[in-house]
């Protein structure tokens, strides 16, 4: 509801003009905001406050506008009113913290990132690694395999050769699987 709040220190006592629209329930109501000297009272000391914690200024209630113009005091003066050293301070403070927040978001932001590839790696790494052990498991499952069936085939080498020593008892034994003949 306010247009416009300008504040003055062109002349020996800041002031302020406000511009409003005093709207309540979507309808022009100034009795709401402006009912009698009571309440523009209370608006005025509520302003007052705001302005004294920027500008040293004084207020009296119910006394006269300001003091009587000096230009000594008006804005750039050598008396002027001036904002206390500590509020460019804190305003530059405000700046460095608004800084700092903003590069601590990216640095999170950016390590999140880094936390979440980090972890797409290794999901990736132990899918890896469970289709190495499943591999492994095969192969070492037909290893056994291969062994039994090397092993059952000796055994029927052995069985076919002694019924053929039965059979033909002159005959020299055939050397084993795997073994070369003697020479001599």
């Amino acid at each position: 509801n306010v247009i416009s709040a300008d504040l003055h220190t062109d002349e020996s006592t800041p002031h302020m003009q406000i511009t409003v629209v005093p709207i309540r329930d979507g309808k022009l109501d100034a009795k709401s905001w402006l009912d009698g000297a009571a309440r523009c009272a209370a608006f005025r000391k509520r302003l007052h406050s705001v302005v004294a914690k920027r500008i040293a200024c004084e207020y009296t209630p119910g006394g006269p506008g300001g003091a009587p113009h000096d230009p000594r005091k008006a804005a750039g003066g050598p008396d002027a009113p001036k904002p206390s050293r500590g509020l460019l301070r804190a305003a530059i403070d405000a700046v460095d913290v608004v800084r700092e927040v903003s590069a601590m978001r990216r640095e999170i932001k950016a390590l999140k990132a880094s936390i979440q590839s980090l972890h797409t790696r290794a999901r990736q790494q132990e899918r890896a690694a469970e289709r190495d052990r499943v591999e492994r498991q095969e192969a070492e499952r037909r290893a056994r395999k291969a062994e039994s069936v090397e092993r059952d085939l000796r055994a029927r080498i052995a069985q076919l050769e002694a019924d053929l020593a039965k059979r033909d008892p002159g005959r020299r034994p055939a050397p084993a699987a795997g073994a070369h003949p003697r020479k001599g």
